[in-house]
This record gives C-alpha cells, sequence and structure tokens, in this order.
C-alpha cells in the first residue's frame, strides 16, 4: 500500500452521531438537536457540550434506561463509543436568562440580593504563623525597582505587583503549593435563580477573573492548567481610583464558584472560595462559604492591609507593610489548600483526605445537600499556561 494512502488510513476520524431529545420525551421521532461528534479514544470531550447551554445529560439506552453522561479528569467521557454508531440524548436546555450580569459591573447592592450574601459584622482575622515569614529578597527587590522605576499609574503595572506576590507565595509557602496554578484571566459563566420581591428571574453572570489559583488537571503534572472545578482563590486587580469598587465584583465571582462546586458536588463540606482584591499596595482578603441550607452565602473579610510602594518621594517602600501583604497572600494560599482538595476533580487520594475542622480557626462549612446555583452554562477555562 502506498504510504500515503496508509498515513490517510491511520489519522481517519472516528465519529459517533448524537440525537438529543427532551429530558420529558417518550418518543425518539422528533429530536431538538443532532450532529456528528468526533471521538477521542473512544471517548468525547467535555468541550463539545460547552456551546449546547445543556443541562445534565443521559444516554437513552434502547432499553430505555438513562445512563448519566460523566467526564473524568481529562474532561473526557467516562462512556467509551461504539465509532459510526448512533447515541440518543436525553438533556434539557438552560432556562431562559431574564437579565445579563457582567462582574465587573455588579454592584454590591446586586451582589448581595442575587446570592443572599450574609455578612458578619467583625472583620476576618487569619491566624499566622508564630513566626511570619520574612519578605523573599527576589520579591523585595522586584517591587522596590518596579515602584522606583515605574509610575504605577496604570493597572497593568499594578498586576504585576500582584502576579508577583502570588508567585512568591506559592514558592515559600509549603511543598503543595508546587503543584498549583496561576492562572489569569480566566472566564466563568453561570445561570442562576433569584427572587426579588416574590418575583422570580434568571441572571446570567460572566466575565473574566484576573488570578485564578488552581490545583493543575493533574496535580503531579509539569503541565500547568486550570482546571473548572479545582479553584482555591481568586485575585481581581484594580487601579487605585477603582479598588473601592471591587468588593462587589469579588463576591460575586467567588460566590459564583462556591455555586459551580456545589451544583457538581465535590466532596462534603468545605466549599469555601477564597479571595482578594488590590492594587498593588491595599489589600482586602476574605472567603465565602454555604450558609445554613446552602440558599445563601456567608462572607468573612479582612480589614485593608496596606504595602505602600511609594509612600513618599524621600522614602523607599514600606518593606515592613509588604511583608505583612505577603504573609496574609500566604496565609491565603496556605488555608485555600488544606480547604479544598476533596472538591477538586485532580486526584489527591496519594495525600488523604485532610478533615481539620480548624484549619480556618473555625468550624467545617455546613454538609447541605441544596443547590446555590440553577445550572452552570460554561465551565472555567482550560488553560495552558
Amino acid at each position: 500500500m502506498d504510504k500515503t494512502v496508509e498515513n490517510a488510513v491511520s489519522v481517519r476520524r472516528e465519529t459517533v452521531d448524537l440525537f438529543f431529545f427532551k429530558m420529558a420525551a417518550r418518543k425518539r421521532s422528533t429530536p431538538f438537536k443532532q450532529f456528528t461528534v468526533t471521538l477521542e479514544d473512544a471517548r468525547i470531550d467535555r468541550d463539545v457540550f460547552s456551546a449546547l447551554k445543556l443541562t445534565s445529560m443521559y444516554i437513552w439506552q434502547d432499553d430505555g434506561r438513562l445512563n448519566m453522561l460523566s467526564f473524568n479528569i481529562n474532561n473526557l467521557s467516562t462512556f467509551k463509543f461504539n465509532a459510526g454508531q448512533r447515541y440518543d440524548i436525553k438533556a434539557d436546555e438552560t432556562s431562559a436568562v431574564h437579565r445579563y450580569q457582567a462582574f465587573s459591573t455588579s454592584t454590591l447592592d446586586e451582589v448581595i440580593a442575587d446570592f443572599s450574601i450574609e455578612e458578619d459584622s467583625d472583620p476576618w482575622s487569619m491566624h499566622h504563623p508564630a513566626a511570619p515569614y520574612a519578605l523573599p529578597p527576589g520579591l523585595s527587590d522586584s517591587i522596590s525597582i518596579l515602584a522606583a522605576h515605574n509610575s504605577m499609574v496604570s493597572e497593568s503595572a499594578r498586576r504585576t505587583i500582584i502576579s508577583l506576590y502570588l508567585s512568591y507565595a506559592l514558592h515559600t509557602v509549603e511543598p503543595d503549593a508546587q503543584f498549583l496554578t496561576i492562572a489569569e484571566e480566566i472566564n466563568i459563566e453561570v445561570v442562576k435563580k433569584v427572587e426579588h420581591d416574590r418575583i422570580s428571574e434568571t441572571v446570567q453572570y460572566k466575565g473574566p477573573v484576573d488570578f485564578l489559583v488552581s490545583h493543575s488537571r493533574n496535580a503531579r503534572s509539569t503541565v500547568k492548567r486550570s482546571h473548572s472545578d479545582a479553584p482555591l482563590l481568586l485575585v481581581e486587580a484594580k487601579h487605585r481610583t477603582t479598588f473601592e469598587a471591587a468588593l462587589g465584583q469579588v463576591i460575586a465571582q467567588a460566590a459564583s464558584i462556591v455555586c459551580y462546586r456545589r451544583n457538581a458536588k465535590r466532596g462534603r463540606g468545605a466549599y469555601r472560595t477564597y479571595g482578594a482584591y488590590s492594587d498593588g499596595e491595599r489589600w482586602d482578603f476574605g472567603y465565602v462559604r454555604p450558609e445554613g441550607d446552602g440558599t445563601s452565602v456567608r462572607l468573612l473579610m479582612t480589614d485593608e492591609i496596606k504595602g505602600l510602594l511609594k509612600p513618599g518621594f524621600d522614602k523607599k517602600f514600606d518593606k515592613k507593610g509588604c511583608e505583612l501583604v505577603f504573609n496574609h497572600v500566604g496565609g491565603l494560599v496556605s488555608r485555600a489548600i488544606r480547604s479544598t482538595p476533596r472538591n477538586s476533580l485532580v486526584d489527591l487520594s496519594d495525600k488523604g483526605d485532610y478533615s481539620d475542622d480548624k484549619a480556618d480557626g473555625g468550624e467545617d462549612d455546613p454538609d447541605v445537600d441544596l443547590s446555590c446555583i440553577d445550572t452552570v452554562v460554561d465551565h472555567l477555562s482550560n488553560v495552558r499556561i
């Protein structure tokens, strides 16, 4: 056989035909959608379905039984398909969206109402180790040089400062942090049912998260990917003039991730999602978690922490303040690592399940079954760093 023909045969794509029916359908005569899908080792990639706006999907077998379509940590279906065959899928399309809301324009009042936020009146105080981390020399040199030679007017310059703090925190805090990923501009999109004045509507929250720290898809892999179900904490970068308006945006993003985790039913309890917002000098830290029966979200925030880079024309950057910031960033990373491995798609079984209820200086999150969210429209992006 000619080698060209032989190679063409070897790379021939195997496909299956998918026919989609409503969950209430009794006959297979009127699919609401159908198309052909290319297989990867007899499996289907989850991304194929990301744009379909569907709820949970079930393979409708010939005998009428339903087999839920699920996906492994590599984003491939756990079910193996036979090439060339037709498969019927039962699923419902997501409900119509009445209001579209960008994270970046979310006001605090809107977020509190939409996510039923309950804020603690007392500031959250992190319990730092007896011996705080010293400001790493490399970080100290980098931010002092940047502050000395950069006007620090733009938001991008301040994003660089935030990236440095996060990177050095992951490098310094503890060995487990080496398996984490810092991803930037990760888009998340969720649809949630809300009720105001006894009127129900469906709202979509959408937009990028500036910094997302998460487990890699493979915790022991050198290829760093941010996976949809493995976020630990998020950080939003702000310009000095928009710093005060960032709280609503960060709460909405963190609460959306909490809702995503609960909807995906990852683990039990420990659904905390940590977050912070900063202009590179001023920082606010906190976390959200499900409250009570799971229909509301509890918010805890620290007081503002400052690490000034340009305290005055005749002064160098505030090293002591920057060291305090670094310890708070490191503290957030350390707590996030310990509080969420059960909820990650990453296989951490070799490390055992962490169940220290006082990892945050407080009780573990309530173990409840109710979901805060109607459906997830799109999973967090998978990106290669």
